[in-house]
């Protein structure tokens, strides 16, 4: 029987070893040996304390093969997070949507 994707194997990492988070600076090859010792396929992308994005071992890997090590993981991340207040109306929900959006469209990504 398959593991499910979700679950990780409790012995290739010990919980609670990266207590760092993944900052949208911090490098894609940081960003790609986290991944590769903690075993997980995706990684939260923190801003400022808050989660901006997601960025996946493929979106990194394709990064790497790209040349791209140094440059900020922010630039390759492949998913935006947007938070949203649970009680929020649906005016408010749009604003959050929409200022993540922002966010996202004027973060520096231009790798050159």
């Amino acid at each position: 029987m398959a593991l499910d994707q979700t679950t990780r194997d409790p012995a290739a990492f010990p919980p609670g070893s990266v207590t760092s988070p993944v900052t949208a600076d911090m490098s894609v090859l940081e960003a790609w040996r986290r991944l590769r010792a903690t075993g997980d396929t995706a990684a939260v992308v923190t801003r400022a304390g808050r989660p901006v994005a997601v960025v996946t071992r493929t979106a990194i890997e394709q990064a790497v093969a790209a040349g791209m090590e140094g440059a900020p993981v922010g630039r390759v991340a492949d998913l935006v997070a947007v938070p949203v207040e649970r009680s929020a109306d649906a005016a408010a929900t749009v604003r959050a949507f929409t200022r993540a959006a922002w966010d996202w469209l004027t973060y520096d990504r231009d790798p050159a």
